[in-house]
């Protein structure tokens, strides 16, 4: 699987930058260029994050840092490789709110296997049901852990 160029969207609604993020955060990913768009509320959607190295967590991190000076962050619609890094690494939501983030499930009868979006203020013990055969999915098994995204500790 090769590389996938990051991509940056920028969309202003007022006072609010939406930032829709596409493609891999590695060594090569220039996160210090988001840094040049003024707003007091920025909304980062990670829907579209294909992959994260070790490297690239560095640099999220230290965009974090940068990004969260004067500015509250949110956090949207985090992919499944996204949450996974996070699970492992705090640092990687610090000075942000997790408003909604995607889970994967997968159906113990027909083996489907989906992920599915989960806001904030959501019982995500709750099982939905397999769109294919009705019956509850299973969550993924650090989707039981995931109030650790949700809550995180300030930094």
């Amino acid at each position: 699987m090769g590389r996938e160029v990051f991509r940056c969207n920028a969309v202003r609604d007022g006072e609010t930058l939406r930032l829709e993020l596409k493609g891999d955060i590695d060594e090569q990913t220039d996160l210090g260029a988001l840094l040049k768009h003024q707003a007091s509320s920025v909304v980062i959607d990670l829907s579209k994050i294909c992959r994260i190295n070790s490297a690239g967590c560095h640099r999220w991190v230290r965009f974090l840092e940068a990004m969260s000076n004067g500015r509250t962050l949110r956090l949207s619609r985090c992919s499944t490789t996204f949450v996974a890094q996070a699970m492992m690494i705090p640092n990687m939501i610090a000075r942000t709110s997790v408003e909604s983030l995607y889970l994967p499930y997968w159906c113990e009868r027909c083996g489907e296997e989906l992920e599915l979006l989960s806001r904030t203020g959501e019982d995500f013990q709750q099982k939905p049901k397999c769109p294919r055969c009705g019956d509850p999915l299973t969550p993924d098994s650090y989707a039981s852990s995931i109030g650790v995204l949700l809550n995180p500790r300030s930094s």
